[in-house]
């Protein structure tokens, strides 16, 4: 007969998630500037893999922006990027599911490698195998709710 508390966990601070990242990710660099974090690094998916550079630009309040600034993410004849928002940005998770108050280094890192993982598997089969949902392209910058992914059926 108690009152039913809402929980809501805390985001943290983006130098909270600097320090974590540059302890964790000796292969990237990570500043924060006017409560805004720029990681830049580089990630390899498999021992397979190529090696790419990722940049992950985060504020509070928003999600992660994700881009592979190196090499360029090609397209198959006739196809677009699987898994893209406008901009480059990559499709990790669904809209909502990342809070903020998780550690970067712990959710965003490795989705953007397994990311990346399934990328080359698209690459070199035409078929994402990632699974998830593909976005609907829209001229906004970020999705905002679950009616801005479509299904890939």
């Amino acid at each position: 007969m108690g009152s039913k508390v809402k929980w809501r966990a805390k985001r943290l601070d983006p130098a909270v998630h600097h320090l974590f990242l540059v302890k964790h990710n000796p292969n990237g660099e990570s500043k924060v500037s006017r409560g805004r974090l720029l990681w830049e690094g580089y990630l390899t998916p498999t021992p397979l893999s190529q090696t790419y550079k990722v940049r992950i630009r985060y504020r509070p309040g928003d999600t992660p922006d994700v881009q592979v600034l190196e090499p360029k993410l090609r397209t198959s004849d006739h196809e677009n990027l699987p898994h893209i928002y406008p901009g480059d940005r990559l499709c990790l998770y669904y809209p909502g599911e990342w809070n903020g108050s998780e550690q970067i280094g712990e959710t965003i890192i490795p989705w953007v490698a397994e990311w990346l993982y399934h990328y080359e598997i698209w690459r070199a089969t035409g078929t994402w195998s990632g699974g998830g949902e593909h976005p609907k392209v829209k001229s906004r910058n970020k999705p905002r709710g679950r009616d801005d992914v479509a299904s890939s059926n």
